[in-house]
């Protein structure tokens, strides 16, 4: 083989792989930006049980009056719990969002599809954290909702 299609065969080689790096640069890039739109639809249901929370902590004494059976105690501090870490995932989420780098470049340290990598793996994480204390809070809403 010639030096000259050697050569051509390097380059054409090299382009490719610079070619097939972007790709999945942007395809991780467009899976954590599509993992965080999720997050950010379900915050609003964070927020929501939230407010269901603090309203029923603020109407133990009347919960007591219909049902005085429950202790107020005991659910004052599973509610103040559940509300906790329902600010912890919002917290999380908050703190992701503010550190995020969506035009990140690359650095002497860290490359752009390391970077994103690392960020799709912190959001997915976000992502199952808002997922958990979702489904938490609603069973715990559930308990107190009017059938």
């Amino acid at each position: 083989m010639s030096i000259r299609k050697t050569i051509a065969i390097f380059i054409i080689s090299i382009a490719l792989a610079s070619c097939q790096s972007k790709e999945n640069v942007e395809t991780i890039k467009a899976e954590t930006m599509k993992i965080h739109d999720i997050v950010m639809a379900d915050h609003s249901k964070i927020v929501n049980n939230q407010m269901k929370l603090d309203t029923l902590l603020n109407n133990l004494p009347t919960l007591k009056l219909k049902n005085p059976e429950i202790d107020t105690l005991a659910e004052k501090t599973k509610i103040k719990l559940i509300i906790e870490d329902l600010v912890k995932a919002e917290d999380s989420m908050s703190d992701w969002m503010h550190n995020f780098n969506a035009d990140y470049k690359p650095t002497e340290h860290i490359d752009e599809l390391s970077y994103y990598k690392h960020e799709l793996v912190r959001i997915s994480a976000i992502d199952k954290q808002y997922k958990s204390e979702i489904k938490k809070s609603d069973a715990y809403l559930k308990k107190f909702s009017k059938p």
